[in-house]
């Protein structure tokens, strides 16, 4: 079992190695080294296929017990990959437009998920994040991709343990996922057309694409 990035802290390095002399990989550990693997949310880093293989391991485990996972998982790392929040947006039910607004750190918000407060996007989001309700993130056929190239940040960026305090009443999704292939994908986008007119962003959701396929 190969250890995976100097964010693991020593509690987490102790997990490991016991896992690793047992030769013991449970659920919670495969996760672990999964979500590790998913990287940057920017979009022109950002790989679907990894952000895939995390959200089937998080689907492995019983839906009651995901949050607590993750809780553990960002408190065991100097720095979460700020991909992980593509994998977790992607497997909450976005609340139906009727659902009563929550003030902040809340995250579930009428027809929409609150975006990440990572930074000032680029592009910016749209004023309707209903039409985008996982903002930054699109669910194409149950892959995730990310439509900003990177967020311009002054301050500190939102943990993934604040995000999710702002999740306690979610929704997961327990429905098996179905992933599309990159043809698919392809064709689906250029039907939807909502960022076909902007040459930057195709070719960052190309080159997404194109990793997702390799």
């Amino acid at each position: 079992m190969q250890l995976s990035r100097r964010t693991i802290l020593a509690g987490g390095l102790a997990v490991a190695a016991t896992a690793h002399a047992t030769g013991v990989d449970s659920p919670s550990s495969q996760l672990y080294r999964h979500l590790d693997a998913v990287g940057p949310l920017a979009g022109g880093a950002f790989h679907p296929g990894r952000a895939l293989t995390a959200m089937q391991a998080l689907m492995a485990i019983p839906a009651e017990e995901r949050m607590e996972l993750l809780r553990r998982y960002a408190s065991t790392r100097i720095e979460v990959p700020d991909g992980v929040f593509a994998v977790v947006r992607s497997l909450l039910e976005v609340p139906p437009a009727s659902a009563v607004a929550t003030e902040w750190p809340g995250v579930l918000q009428p027809g929409h998920l609150r975006p990440p407060a990572l930074g000032a996007p680029t592009p910016p989001q749209p004023d309707d994040l209903a039409a985008v309700p996982r903002w930054p993130v699109v669910l194409l056929q149950d892959v995730p991709v990310v439509v900003v190239s990177g967020y311009a940040l002054g301050g500190v960026p939102e943990s993934l343990s604040m995000h999710l305090d702002g999740l306690t009443d979610a929704t997961w999704r327990t429905k098996p996922l179905a992933p599309g292939t990159a043809g698919q994908l392809r064709y689906h986008l250029m039907h939807w057309g909502r960022w076909s007119a902007d040459a930057a962003v195709s070719a960052m959701l190309e080159g997404q694409l194109k990793r997702y396929e390799s």
